[in-house]
């Protein structure tokens, strides 16, 4: 009962933390700024760690593994020169912690019917013609590693449509929805980083990200909670 308790208080700190992180963020870009918003991002992955590690003492390596990926990703980005190098390392890094959420989505239900996946295609288009049709021009010789990015944005998608259409209750909307809050995610960022040729900080690009991810973590918890219950129920 106390281990639960401290539990429980260490969720809602971290929770705490994050919001109060975002709402620090957007006054120091506002009064002073872009120069301190590069050190919030991988905050960010922090508090998410803190939130999900600090309930599930065994959890799960892949959702760790997925998390840390993304902080090696924004770090590539905030504090590494731009660089084609730079620049493909952050993709890798960013479609490893999607193939990896990928993964633990497809495990939490059995699909038989594989015309469930054909939903999360149709929700890619918008991402496809914001990079052929207006961001093109400025790809230069990194368009292979965007057109690198997609088969990983399809797979999460589709996924995460599919399990919803096979199951449509609250928590399975949580992986819908957070999965098309990371596209658009990926569209801004894409603005970002080609059209104005910087990465500077977007209260939008930032939201989006934030709940996409809590949806997600929020998603997967119910398997863990089944996996902890499981193992519990044998000791």
């Amino acid at each position: 009962m106390i281990l639960l308790k401290k539990s429980i208080v260490n969720r809602r700190l971290s929770l705490i933390l994050l919001v109060f992180s975002f709402v620090l963020d957007t006054v120091l870009v506002v009064l002073f700024g872009v120069q301190f918003h590069n050190y919030f991002p991988l905050l960010y992955i922090v508090c998410f760690l803190y939130y999900y590690r600090s309930h599930y003492q065994r959890g799960w390596l892949l959702l760790d593994l997925a998390l840390v990926s993304q902080m090696i990703g924004l770090y590539f980005v905030y504090f590494l020169p731009n660089s084609m190098a730079t620049f493909f390392g952050s993709i890798l890094m960013f479609n490893l912690n999607l193939l990896f959420l990928s993964y633990l989505i497809s495990k939490c239900t059995s699909i038989s019917d594989k015309r469930f996946y054909l939903v999360g295609p149709l929700l890619i288009i918008p991402y496809l013609m914001v990079i052929f049709f207006q961001l093109n021009e400025n790809f230069d010789t990194l368009l292979w590693i965007v057109l690198f990015r997609v088969p990983f944005l399809l797979i999460f998608v589709s996924v995460s449509f599919a399990h919803f259409s096979f199951l449509p209750t609250l928590k399975s909307s949580f992986v819908m929805i957070g999965s098309l809050l990371i596209v658009i995610n990926n569209i801004l960022f894409a603005y970002n980083y080609f059209y104005f040729k910087e990465i500077f900080f977007s209260y939008e690009k930032t939201l989006f990200y934030l709940l996409g991810t809590f949806l997600i973590i929020k998603f997967l918890e119910q398997k863990l909670e089944k996996k902890e219950d499981s193992l519990s129920s044998m000791i």
